[in-house]
């Protein structure tokens, strides 16, 4: 199931005299992973009073301690990662939703 390899990464922020920029460090590189499109009913989900879309379902191995202020690299593309669970509690994947970062 876990077919392709990414790259996450931790997202921070510094102020700097050109306002605030981002400091990005790889932290896990050639992870094994799965990504899928999210369905529409996965598609829109509710955190606190923000509503955020995801494009995609990412599965990744319990043994990767991760969090949600990071991004996935897979195949070239970039995905801010949105939330981190347990699928169902089982210790056996996480099931992460994620959202495509589009290029300005």
């Amino acid at each position: 199931m876990l077919n392709k390899s990414g790259t996450l990464t931790s997202v921070s922020f510094k102020a700097s005299d050109y306002g605030v920029v981002p400091i990005k460090s790889d932290v896990y590189t050639s992870v094994p992973c799965a990504l899928q499109p999210a369905s529409g009913a996965e598609q829109v989900r509710l955190y606190g009073a923000e509503k955020v879309e995801s494009t995609h379902i990412l599965y990744l191995p319990t043994s990767f301690s991760i969090d949600e202020s990071w991004e996935v690299t897979i195949d070239s593309l970039t995905y801010d990662i949105l939330f981190v669970s347990d699928d169902a509690g089982r210790g056996h994947h996480q099931r992460i939703p994620v959202r495509i970062v589009e290029d300005l």
